[in-house]
């Protein structure tokens, strides 16, 4: 209206200016086009995510901006899966998630990342010998069973037994548990 251009969304526009013929001047048309782009909206986590250990139950995060445009996630990097919106982590160390948010309307595609930081699990050790009494002369069995802390996970890899002057070889891990068995005389 007038001479006040009110822009109502992304596309291109044309402009046509018109002026009347008045005296010594004829009438005269003029036009001018240009493109609107769209906007890029600010997508943005809803929640800070707090730093996690590995084992902890699967979580879900979210964004969100201006657009309405949908939102999918995607994991970067690290040991993540991610199903629509729901994280579950696959081990120890760093993760970065990605939202990325289709363009829609008046608004163009965007996206955001989050890091988040997955520490290790602090195991429970338990040791059990096969004999509350042992004489240094006599062959025993050493049971190291570890479990996730307060987590759901079994343990995997190997642990070697230390004490006095004897040190076991690497005994694997089978279902959080290994059998060490310890020479006569090792003691």
């Amino acid at each position: 209206s007038g001479s006040t251009v009110t822009l109502t969304g992304a596309g291109a526009v044309t402009i046509r200016a018109s002026q009347t013929a008045n005296g010594n001047y004829a009438a005269a048309t003029a036009t001018t086009s240009f493109t609107v782009a769209a906007e890029v909206p600010t997508l943005g986590f809803v929640a800070t995510i707090a730093t996690q250990t590995y084992g902890n139950a699967p979580f879900a995060v979210s964004a969100t901006s201006a657009s309405i445009g949908a939102v999918t996630y995607t994991v970067v990097s690290g040991p993540a899966t991610i199903s629509g919106s729901t994280v579950t982590l696959t081990g120890a160390g760093a993760v970065t998630i990605s939202a990325s948010q289709a363009a829609n309307g008046n608004y163009a595609a965007t996206t955001a990342t989050v890091n988040i930081i997955v520490n290790k699990v602090l195991p429970n050790v338990q040791v059990s010998l096969s004999s509350s009494s042992i004489a240094t002369s006599q062959a025993f069995v050493v049971a190291i069973t570890v479990t996730g802390g307060n987590r759901t996970i079994v343990p995997t890899g190997a642990v070697t037994l230390t004490t006095g002057g004897f040190t076991s070889g690497a005994v694997p891990l089978t279902s959080g548990i290994a059998s060490i068995n310890i020479p006569a005389g090792s003691l």
